[in-house]
């Protein structure tokens, strides 16, 4: 019997195989493997298990499994281990094949061009102190030098979807006056900016360290707003003296109800900006 008579009969139903062709394969399979040695055959629901030991690979090692199985192992010439060893590098493999692919698709994402949403220009525009358009096609806000970006949600102050990991990573990059700014602050307790690009945020930082160093008894009060713990808050008050960015951040915070032109606005998700024109603070000084 050889081997490929023999592979037949490891994928034969166990009970059609008769006592003439296990007693063949068995003296064939210890002439591949004259180590094989058979101790015995037990019957598990019914089905015939082989107790056996074999050498393969310098590996000596019992076990005990179906006949198709005992068949299959010593034609291939593996032991368990090396076939779970296979196995993993198999998954490995592919799971390294499909982290490729999804950089490469992030990659290729990355590199596409973000649809012009006009709604969301028009809330950058809205915002920028000095907005024009330079020779290179791109939007800037020439009083702070930070650009539009396609990829950033200005209406709802969040990432566009799809390109939030974009911004995680963003931490990481603000600059080095950015990050001494905000080690600064930290001593005193206050946390890293939420929200905005990585550009506004290493502005916002320095605002913030600048305006904490005035503050003087109003610190614990700024500590404390959840209004000061957004970018957009501090470059939104960046002309105001710092009793009036208290005020502000008291409003934001108790989201009081304000008169502005006459129509009664209760603040909830308010801008700062807006705040500040309500109660006449828009000195820029």
């Amino acid at each position: 019997m050889n081997a490929q008579q023999l592979f037949a009969l490891s994928n034969k139903a166990a009970a059609s195989i008769t006592e003439e062709e296990y007693t063949t394969a068995i003296n064939a399979l210890t002439a591949i493997n004259d180590t094989l040695e058979i101790h015995g055959v037990t019957f598990d629901c019914g089905r015939k298990q082989i107790n056996y030991t074999v050498t393969l690979n310098s590996e000596s090692y019992s076990n005990t499994e179906g006949f198709g199985g005992l068949i299959r192992r010593v034609l291939a010439g593996k032991t368990p281990n090396q076939e779970r060893a296979e196995k993993n590098a198999v998954i490995a493999h592919s799971e390294q094949i499909q982290k490729q692919a999804k950089a490469d698709a992030k990659a290729e994402k990355a590199s596409k061009p973000v649809a012009f949403d006009a709604s969301n220009f028009a809330a950058w525009k809205a915002e920028a102190d000095m907005p024009e358009q330079h020779a290179d096609g791109g939007w800037y806000d020439l009083e702070t030098g930070l650009s539009y970006n396609p990829k950033w949600d200005y209406r709802n102050d969040k990432p566009m979807r799809g390109f939030a990991s974009e911004f995680k990573t963003e931490k990481a990059k603000i600059s080095e006056k950015g990050q001494k700014a905000r080690n600064e602050v930290k001593v005193l307790g206050a946390k890293a900016l939420v929200g905005g690009t990585v550009k506004q945020k290493q502005w916002a930082e320095q605002i913030r360290k600048s305006k904490l160093d005035q503050a003087g008894s109003s610190l614990p009060a700024l500590l404390a707003s959840n209004a000061a713990k957004k970018t957009e808050f501090w470059i939104d008050v960046r002309f105001l003296y710092v009793d009036k960015i208290v005020r502000v951040a008291e409003v934001l915070d108790n989201k009081e109800e304000l008169s502005y032109r006459h129509i009664r606005k209760t603040v909830v998700c308010t801008k700062a900006y807006q705040v500040i024109q309500m109660l006449n603070l828009d000195e820029k000084k």
